[in-house]
């Protein structure tokens, strides 16, 4: 069953197959950070106030967080800020590669459809 998002969700995203929300917020809720990662209410949290390159690192950053708390591989700030800028600097100085990725994406899912399909057909 698939999670319903919190009311101040403005997206939701499958991180390792959870629902988790997307929140962007005043920075006065969150306490001088630019973003937030809650794990156990499956939220990330953006300031609304963050522009292009500074959002997508941030919210990339958050990702990381996630993946490391969900999968205990136990990343150090260091390590997911690192990882959170050069991502961003990746998609930004590749904006080609977000459109392969999602036909990537799309082909998988054209190929899972068929899969489903032929199984029904056979049935």
């Amino acid at each position: 069953m698939q999670r319903l998002p919190h009311p101040t969700t403005y997206l939701q995203i499958n991180i390792l197959g959870e629902a988790v929300d997307l929140q962007w917020l005043p920075q006065r809720l969150l306490d001088d950070c630019l973003g937030r990662c809650v794990v156990d209410e499956q939220e990330i949290q953006l300031r609304s106030d963050l522009r292009a390159l500074q959002c997508l690192d941030t919210l990339i950053h958050e990702i990381m967080h996630y993946i490391s708390h969900r999968c205990d591989i136990k990343l150090s700030e260091h390590q997911v800020q690192i990882l959170g800028m050069a991502w961003a600097q990746i998609f930004q100085a590749n904006p080609e590669l977000v459109g392969f990725i999602a036909e990537r994406c799309e082909e998988e899912d054209e190929r899972r459809i068929r899969k489903i399909r032929h199984t029904t057909a056979a049935q």
